[in-house]
């Protein structure tokens, strides 16, 4: 730091030359040495570039530039990945996932990151959708899922999990009790086989909590459609009433091409090719846009602002998140409880909960949102909502009710 001042000083006295001299001295030093990852420049301590992040119901893992994974919070179920059941206020590395990294994914004790040149899965914490093989319901560090490889998306259920595989098929394993992995009923432990969906397919999302619905929605076709099955309590399907489970996918109709779906709790919503956002399901805490404490039978366009350039798209438990390109900003709606919105109100309709001047890289939320934004040289998270057992990294319990910067890495 102290040669970057000496040399502005000496630019605006015209002394170049003195300039090229000092640019020879050496870097002054960390004192003391940075923890691995952070890097020393200037004599700080930096975070290096994050490249994606995932928020399970206790914990938090990231991407440290496209090359490792570090976790920290609640660990009753290995979601740390590192062999044991403590805490951590300060991130740990979870070991044995192969560069590149690509995208990293949540349960809700679990992680699955998609990695290594093949773009193979590999998965830690409970696992309980492993239960049609003969095998550990628990993963105590990072392991490679066997079954698939080349995985373009994955969705994490409580007991079930799918992934898409070079954009062209989807596979399910786990407990198929209502349908929701795309087998006949009778069939009810599944060990990731096909489902018969028209191709590509692009993304795949699923209910990831505990309730009473458990729905699976994708992007599939061209021209692209959603297409639901599971479970249908809430309409989440786009079926009537009388349909309580239905393992066939069903097209929901909508007035433009999808790009992207999100099945919430007990709702649907997505993403229109054209910008727009559409959402179905039960109405409660303001899930769909729609009127409160009510089922909202076929999908509903959310009014704006919400027709922006959408990128990344959450609909989690009881409320809902969406990402804007131009202007970066992140658009909230439903359920306010514990600042999960980065607002601690209700919100019936899409409001700005964040703004930022760099590009929002990555997004995740369940009971605790984290964003990430920046450029290829220098990241900065943002956290928000529950943190009883230190998930945001802020190394306190106390919840936050706005996104609010966070270096994990820090040695306070």
């Amino acid at each position: 730091m102290r040669h970057l001042v000496v040399a502005l000083l000496l630019a605006a006295a015209g002394c170049t030359d003195l300039i090229e001299l000092d640019a020879g001295l050496p870097d002054v030093p960390c004192q003391p040495a940075c923890d691995v990852p952070t890097r020393c420049v200037a004599a700080e301590c930096v975070m290096p570039p994050l490249t994606d992040v995932a928020t399970s119901l206790h914990a938090t893992c990231i991407v440290v530039d496209g090359a490792s994974v570090w976790c920290w919070g609640g660990n009753e179920s290995f979601e740390l990945g590192v062999g044991d059941m403590l805490p951590r206020a300060a991130p740990v590395q979870a070991e044995g996932i192969p560069a590149p990294i690509h995208a990293l994914h949540r349960g809700v004790f679990s992680f699955c990151a998609v990695a290594g040149p093949a773009r193979d899965l590999y998965c830690w914490g409970n696992v309980s959708w492993n239960r049609a093989n003969v095998g550990a319901n628990q993963y105590e560090t990072p392991r490679r899922v066997e079954a698939v490889t080349d995985v373009t998306d994955v969705a994490i259920g409580q007991r079930h999990i799918c992934a898409v595989l070079g954009g062209e098929e989807l596979r399910c394993a786990g407990i198929n009790a209502q349908g929701q992995l795309g087998q006949p009923l009778e069939q009810e432990l599944v060990d990731w086989e096909p489902v018969a969906l028209p191709r590509p397919v692009r993304s795949v999302s699923t209910t990831t909590s505990v309730n009473m619905a458990h729905t699976t929605c994708v992007v599939a076709g061209a021209p692209a459609q959603v297409l639901c099955f599971g479970g249908n309590r809430w309409l989440q399907l786009g079926l009537d009433a009388s349909v309580e489970v239905n393992p066939v996918p069903n097209v929901v109709p909508l007035p433009a091409e999808p790009v992207r779906v999100a099945v919430g709790q007990q709702h649907v919503c997505a993403v229109t090719v054209d910008d727009r956002v559409f959402c179905w399901g039960y109405g409660r805490d303001l899930m769909t846009g729609g009127p409160q404490q009510s089922v909202v039978p076929v999908p509903i366009e959310l009014p704006p602002p919400v027709r922006v350039d959408v990128r990344h798209l959450e609909a989690v438990m009881l409320h809902n998140l969406l990402v804007s390109e131009q202007p970066p900003a992140v658009y909230g709606w439903g359920s306010g409880v514990q600042g999960v919105l980065g607002v601690s109100w209700d919100r019936v309709e899409p409001v700005v909960v964040f703004r930022s001047e760099d590009p929002i890289v990555a997004l995740s939320s369940l009971e605790h949102t984290c964003l990430i934004t920046g450029d290829a040289e220098r990241t900065t998270l943002f956290c928000t909502g529950a943190n009883g057992d230190g998930q945001l990294g802020t190394r306190d319990l106390g919840a936050r009710t706005e996104l609010t910067a966070v270096d994990p890495f820090s040695r306070r």
